[in-house]
């Protein structure tokens, strides 16, 4: 959301060379506690700053970012050090952002349900929305973020090759916090630095910010990107939130899958044996993380995951075919086209896939007999009746009797569900004769 046009409460000239401007308190009676939220209508930048006070003249600092010194500036709010608006009541899955603030930071309300944070005496500041709903897109970039996050104090970052993962979660953050996108920076770890030229032109028009910069690193087997924001306030602010919605997230079935498939498509992949579908892998570092993610699958999937300790990780292990043919329903890996791909091809190699499609392309949009089956896919009546119960166990296929005119007694009829329309859809509806 941009910003909209907030009246000032006056407008000053600027005087003098040095980093602050003076103002008679005939003006504005200000003193050594307010903080001032002021703007450059020359090039419509904002910042925050302390007032430094004297006996007949306040001064205000100008900030670093301003390209020219301006001709006047304005005061856009004023308020006290430590000073905070009054609590919001927030409604289901909401989070107010005054609950991962400090005592001594400044928040100010400004346009749209935004708020500006300030850490006294010289900043730094951001601006961000103030009620944060936590919705199925951003428990998958809370996800994503645990798995390929750099968490560290002066800022966020995330680091990925896939370029559409990242671009999901600048947006995300967009969305959600209100984070421009001129307002990231991206930074390029390459092996040879010749690639970066190459590089810029591509990131800067799908990131659309000019803040970018070449990593060279030796670890390096591929070019990764990395997105990062700069700011201590909101590192602090991003990493309290999201330990809380955490908890949150677990107490919903469609939040906690969509939390699961952002942290998979980071630090998971599927794993195959001679080109067939074995299962999926998670790698995860830190123990906390680990029990959220195990505790995810035993919700969703009342599974209880293989788990194997590596030098320095922890990997979480599902096999299954039927366990696989849940996780494609619910498109895991499906950010990842790459990896959805990989895990839709090894699936379709597998015997029973191969075998079981055969019956799933002849009954869909109709209904039909087990010899109708056996009859068109040219397989024994008692294959297709020993598949069919097993598809119908998983809720792919249902079965209904049904009595036919000229035929003596009940007869089974099958058809495909809807969840078994869903999975031949996202297959392909590939129809394999070996």
């Amino acid at each position: 959301m941009e910003r909209t046009f907030e009246a000032p409460i006056c407008r000053i000239k600027v005087k003098g060379n040095s980093e602050q401007t003076s103002m008679n308190k005939s003006i504005l009676d200000l003193d050594g506690n307010n903080i001032v939220l002021v703007r450059s209508p020359r090039e419509n930048i904002y910042w925050t700053t302390k007032v430094s006070s004297r006996r007949y003249t306040n001064y205000i600092y100008l900030t670093s970012n301003l390209k020219q010194r301006p001709s006047e500036i304005e005061i856009i709010k004023i308020a006290k050090i430590c000073e905070k608006p009054a609590y919001k009541q927030t409604q289901k899955n909401q989070m107010d952002i005054l609950d991962f603030t400090e005592n001594s930071w400044t928040c100010i309300e400004r346009y749209q349900g935004h708020i500006t944070i300030y850490k006294p005496p010289k900043g730094p500041n951001i601006t961000i929305k103030r009620i944060i709903k936590v919705d199925k897109e951003l428990a998958w970039s809370i996800g994503f973020y645990l798995a390929e996050g750099n968490k560290c104090s002066y800022g966020i970052g995330i680091t990925n090759h896939e370029l559409n993962l990242l671009k999901l979660f600048q947006d995300s953050l967009k969305k959600y916090f209100s984070i421009q996108k001129k307002d990231w920076f991206i930074y390029i770890h390459s092996l040879n630095k010749n690639s970066f030229g190459k590089l810029k032109t591509e990131l800067i028009s799908i990131f659309q910010t000019s803040k970018i910069g070449s990593v060279k690193s030796k670890l390096a087997t591929k070019d990764t990107t990395e997105l990062r924001i700069n700011n201590t306030l909101f590192a602090i602010i991003f990493n309290r939130f999201i330990s809380k919605a955490t908890k949150l997230i677990l107490k919903e079935k469609s939040l906690t899958l969509a939390f699961l498939k952002g942290y998979e498509v980071g630090d998971g992949c599927v794993l195959q044996r001679n080109g067939y579908l074995y299962g999926i892998c998670i790698t995860v570092k830190n123990n906390n993380i680990k029990n959220i993610l195990v505790s995810s699958l035993q919700k969703l999937y009342k599974i209880k995951p293989r788990i194997r300790k590596t030098k320095g990780c922890y990997e979480i292990i599902c096999t299954g075919v039927n366990l696989m043919t849940e996780f494609i329903l619910d498109k895991h890996f499906y950010s990842s086209l790459r990896q959805w791909k990989k895990l839709k091809s090894s699936y379709l190699k597998k015997q029973y896939t191969r075998s079981h499609i055969r019956y799933w392309n002849v009954l869909k949009n109709r209904e039909l007999l087990t010899k109708e089956i056996a009859k068109i896919t040219k397989r024994s009546h008692w294959s297709v009746l020993d598949a069919m119960n097993k598809d119908a166990k998983f809720r792919l296929v249902k079965i209904k009797q049904k009595r036919f005119r000229n035929k003596h007694g009940l007869h089974y009829v099958f058809s495909l569900t809807e969840r078994g329309n869903e999975l031949l859809n996202l297959l392909g509806g590939t129809d394999e004769e070996n």
